[in-house]
């Protein structure tokens, strides 16, 4: 009995985990290969206003990976690439983020804060280079970067910024 009612507890977190987390879109077209085949969001909204970008969101690898220049800008957030070190510095509220091309988790910090190593924080797929736009995956949004998510969308990645205080 014991055993049953720690199945039916587990299943019930993780149902409650999977509700509440960024990837919450609805279900993609079925099909041969459902997940393969899902295109995920074409268009990215941050505070009800359609984000414009010359690179639409895509999936990689099966990360939803979403134009981060676009969205930091449209959010009114500053940012800053570096050619050199590949690396992107994004400047939201009371926080600094470093993304570098090729590297899964990004550098957060708080303004006031002292570190005494790099704050690291782990991203779903690593951030890439594409038509010389940085993408990230869009679990970083809320992680790194302070976005809440609107869950169920299909088509669009509805973003607010900031995100709305935990009550």
């Amino acid at each position: 009995m014991k055993t049953w009612q720690h199945s039916v507890g587990a299943i019930g977190l993780a149902v409650a985990i999977s509700s509440t987390s960024a990837f919450a879109f609805a279900a993609p077209p079925t099909g041969a290969n459902p997940v393969q085949n899902y295109p995920g969001p074409q268009t990215v909204t941050v505070n009800g206003k359609v984000v414009t970008s010359d690179l639409a969101p895509r999936m990689v690898d099966g990360a939803l990976m979403v134009p981060l220049r676009a969205v930091v800008e449209a959010a009114g957030g500053d940012i800053q690439w570096d050619q050199q070190t590949q690396a992107v510095v994004v400047h939201m509220g009371q926080s600094f983020s470093t993304f570098m091309v090729g590297r899964d988790s990004a550098e957060l910090r708080k303004v006031g804060v002292m570190y005494i190593k790099p704050n690291m924080v782990q991203m779903q797929h690593a951030a890439v280079l594409t038509a010389n736009r940085t993408l990230i995956p869009a679990d970083a949004l809320t992680t790194i970067l302070g976005f809440s998510i609107k869950p169920g969308q299909y088509t669009t990645l509805d973003l607010t910024w900031p995100a709305p205080a935990a009550q």
